[in-house]
């Protein structure tokens, strides 16, 4: 697996879900995943890498005003 993630340059920790409990869970099939998440409701998800800007986009739209506090 590190060898996986050192490929890709990826600079997020990348937490190891051995059994498939939590992809099960939360239906995950792409890595990366992005959840954005408030007050414990899933607000958005978007599938794959996400750059910087498509980042700041996801949160926007997910968040509107409260992203920027």
């Amino acid at each position: 697996m590190r060898a996986f993630v050192a490929g890709r340059d990826w600079k997020l920790p990348v937490p190891i879900d051995r059994d498939g409990a939590v992809a099960g869970l939360y239906s995950v099939a792409v890595c990366p995943t992005t959840y954005f998440i408030a007050n414990g409701t899933i607000r958005a998800v978007k599938l794959g890498e996400l750059s910087s800007d498509a980042l700041a986009a996801a949160a926007q739209s997910a968040f509107g005003s409260e992203s920027e506090k």
